[in-house]
């Protein structure tokens, strides 16, 4: 499916990583949440999926991380329910797909 770069965009991609740091040598994604809204910010279409990561990568994530989710519960989410990196990125390229079609996708958010 070819995108259209002269479509006037209908909606907006908010996405949310949660990851284990801010270093991007070595840190790595442990949660992402995204919405498709309109303009008028009203929800369309979720998803939100949380991403197995090494022990490894738990273990030397930054004290900040740690804390934040530790405390939130997400450490524990991640070893219980953690999904292959894989998986869920062909999930959130389909989900991308399927809410935009040849709509370019304006993302949205900080």
């Amino acid at each position: 499916m070819k995108i259209n770069k002269n479509a006037t965009p209908t909606k907006l991609l908010w996405v949310d990583l949660e990851m284990t740091g801010l270093d991007e040598e070595k840190a790595v994604i442990i949660e992402v949440a995204c919405e498709g809204t309109a303009f008028d910010f009203k929800t369309l279409a979720s998803y939100e999926a949380v991403i197995k990561q090494t022990d490894e990568s738990l273990t030397t994530m930054n004290e900040w991380s740690k804390t934040q989710h530790k405390a939130s519960g997400l450490i524990d989410r991640i070893k219980n329910e953690g999904r292959d990196e894989k998986e869920v990125v062909h999930e959130l390229v389909g989900f991308i797909k399927a809410q935009f079609g040849k709509e370019p996708a304006i993302l949205a958010g900080n």
